[in-house]
């Protein structure tokens, strides 16, 4: 019954001393900081996830590397209704401006805007671009 005791190696926890072989506390140190340093790369990438996510482009896959799609030449003819749905796919959070044939806008740059200048017939006159 003794021999089964002493056959057993028991397992080391860290920290813990066994008779032959004492800790030291640089190895202690190590051990508690190869798990800090996983932790710390687990919440890096965390944090590069929710940037991509959250800055990334509008429609696009996390960790895909296509830049946007910043004009659409293949609305030109189109309805508004038609063109409209075609850049929603491309960019579901687009905010989209129809404007009518000879009216003014705003010269300003919104990147999360796109304009359909319309002809006098109704359908989409030039390429539309973000802006």
């Amino acid at each position: 019954m003794a021999e089964n005791q002493h056959s057993q190696p028991s397992e080391k926890q860290p920290g813990e001393s066994t008779d032959s072989t004492p800790v030291l506390p640089s190895e202690l140190f190590a051990a508690r900081l190869s798990h800090i340093n996983g932790f710390a790369n687990l919440i890096i990438q965390v944090i590069r996830q929710l940037v991509r996510f959250m800055f990334g482009t509008y429609g696009s896959l996390l960790g895909s590397n296509t830049p946007p799609k910043m004009e659409w030449p293949e609305l030109v003819g189109l309805t508004p209704e038609e063109a409209e749905t075609k850049m929603k796919e491309d960019m579901p959070r687009v905010h989209i401006q129809v404007v009518q044939a000879n009216s003014f806008v705003t010269m300003d740059f919104n990147q999360g805007r796109a304009r359909l200048y319309l002809d006098p017939s109704g359908k989409v006159q030039r390429p539309t671009r973000i802006g």
